[in-house]
This record gives structure tokens, sequence and C-alpha cells, in this order.
């Protein structure tokens, strides 16, 4: 899903095939599989994610925060175990690493900057899975497993769709089978002439707006008249935009480009059926 790719950098590759695998052949049969499927998934909060797997009889994680600029931080813990008296896992012998793809050089550059590290995972009560790491970088993460995480930021995107009007403006925003959004924005200037943006977004659960990934486009359309597309002459292919909803439920658009919706607000509207 195009709204969910900020996590997919942060999933581990060499990890994920482990994911939900049950108690290996010859593993530690102190450990309820109960206890191996609680803490076994992908955990995720904005911009980290945390894999705990279990395999050959042990608890293994890894976890990675996107730092912004294509950096990471990666933490590796070699030894993990489950302490039933407290109800944690316990993570010892962990190291963390500043991560960045060296363009020049075409490959991964990786740095140790902390070493030695331990962390307890435990659950707040309910399904958040908290993490103390003992430099202290985690404090305040409520983790939520991957399928939650995604299932709630497909709801909180379907606030957005539908069709928005101010004056002789108006917004469809769609959903396309990708995941992403298709967001037209039509102005009529005059009963035979309008402007048209067309944006592909994709929602960013963290600061909870559509945001254009891909250059938007400005056309002016002109009508003949019987009503039909006389000409449509290309402004701009290098659009930029973000949308948001106000405490009011009013959709604000922000354009980059031109800051063509300065100062308008956006009511929601009845989307024809015929539209998406």
């Amino acid at each position: 899903m195009i709204m969910m790719k900020k996590w997919i950098p942060l999933l581990l590759v060499g990890a994920i095939a482990l994911l939900g695998f049950a108690v290996a052949e010859g593993s530690d049969a102190a450990v309820d599989e109960k206890i191996i499927d609680r803490f076994s998934d992908t955990w995720v909060d904005g911009g980290m994610a945390v894999e705990i797997w279990y395999d050959e009889g042990a608890f293994h994680c890894r976890a990675t925060l996107d730092m912004g600029n294509d950096e990471t931080n990666v933490w590796h813990y070699d030894s993990c175990r489950y302490d039933a008296g407290k109800d944690v896992l316990v993570c010892e012998a962990g190291r963390r690493a500043l991560e960045h793809y060296d363009e020049a050089a075409k490959e991964m550059k990786s740095e140790q900057v902390a070493g030695d590290l331990t962390a307890e995972f435990c659950f707040d009560g309910g399904e958040k899975l908290l993490w103390n790491d003992s430099e202290g970088l985690a404090r305040g993460v409520e983790l939520q497993r991957l399928e939650a995480a995604e299932e709630a930021e497909w709801k909180a995107a379907q606030a957005f769709v539908g069709r928005w009007g101010c004056g002789r403006a108006t917004i469809d925003i769609t959903e396309r089978e990708n995941g992403s959004f298709g967001v037209e924005i039509t102005w009529g200037s005059s009963a035979w002439e309008c402007a048209e943006w067309n944006y592909a977004c994709a929602y960013d659960g963290i600061k909870g707006e559509m945001r254009a990934y891909e250059p938007g486009v400005k056309a002016v359309v002109t009508y003949g008249e019987d009503g039909e597309v006389a000409s449509r002459v290309t402004e701009y292919e290098d659009g930029a935009a973000t949308f948001t909803i106000d405490g009011d439920g009013m959709l604000i658009w922000n354009d980059a480009k031109e800051n063509a919706g300065e100062g308008m607000r956006f009511e929601r509207g009845e989307m024809p059926e015929s539209v998406g």
C-alpha cells in the first residue's frame, strides 16, 4: 500500500521470513507458544519498526528508526529471553549502528555508535508493546502490530475521501487500487473555462495529511457551446501540494507551487456516483 510505504525500508529482510514461525524443532519447550505468538511480529510507531521472532529455541530482535536524510538507526540484540516472572522480553548484548546508502560507492554504509546495550519489551496492559532501551531513545514509544497500524491508517485516510467544495472550486479525492489517492481540483472561472489540478497522493499517518508523491499537473480547460472540451492547455507539470483536515472538519489545500488554495476551506459535499 502506498500510504504505508514509510515502513517498507524499515522491514528487516533477513528477519521477516521468520516472523510468526512456531517453535522450531529442538527449541526450548519452556516458552509457551502463546508467549511466542504474543511477542513475535513486526511492531511500528511512526518512523520506528521493531521485529521480534522466535527461531531455534530463542527470541531474536532487531529494530530500526528512520532519522531522515537517508540515515537509519539500526539496533541488533544478540541475546533475548522471556522472563516469566516479570512478563517481559529481556534483550542483552545489543549494539546500535547508523546506516546510510552511499550513492558514490553504491553500497550501504554502517557505523557502530553504541554497544553493550540492553532492552526490555513489555505490554502496556493492552495490545501496545513498550520498548524500554538502556539509552532511553525509545522512551514514550508505543508500538503496535504492523497489521493493526495499517488498518488504523487506512481508516484515518478515509476521512479525506469524497467531494469537497469552496465557492467555485471543487476537490474530489478518490482511493485507487494500489492504496494511493487521486486528487482532482476543478475551479471554474466562467461557464466556459476552468482550471484543473491533478495529484497522486499518499496518506501520511504521522502528519495526518495527504501528500502528493508525484509532480502535480495544472491545466486550463475550455468548453465549447456543446459542453464538450474544446481545448486543454497544460500550465505546469511540477506541482506539489498537501491536504489536511482542520479542527472544524474542513479540508485545507496547501499548494506549494503557487499557493492557489490560500485562505480557502473546503466543506464536505456529496460525491456523484460517476466520480472515482
